[in-house]
């Protein structure tokens, strides 16, 4: 109720939505964010984060169309293995 429409503008394009509030991000800002991090990595690295980033992964290294990735389903009982330019459930 305090943000009118915005649900109907994220459902238009959720890929590039930025919600509402200090410091929110839409899904491409967080992969402009994170992107130097997953370059960077030179030895095998654990990383802990949330669904966010692992959609941004499949965009970043499969090439995921944005909507694809952004409606992607994120288990929250598996791992998400990143090695060279693939990434495989665990």
């Amino acid at each position: 109720t305090r943000y009118p429409g915005a649900s109907r503008t994220r459902a238009l394009d959720k890929w590039n939505f930025q919600p509402p509030g200090e410091g929110a991000e839409s899904y491409q800002m967080l992969l402009e964010r994170v992107r130097p991090c997953f370059d960077a990595i030179e030895r095998q690295t654990i990383c802990v984060t949330h669904g966010g980033v692992m959609r941004t992964l499949f965009r970043f290294v499969l090439g995921l169309a944005e909507d694809e990735a952004a409606n992607l389903e994120i288990p929250q009982d598996r791992l998400l293995k990143l090695e060279g330019k693939s990434l495989e459930w665990l």
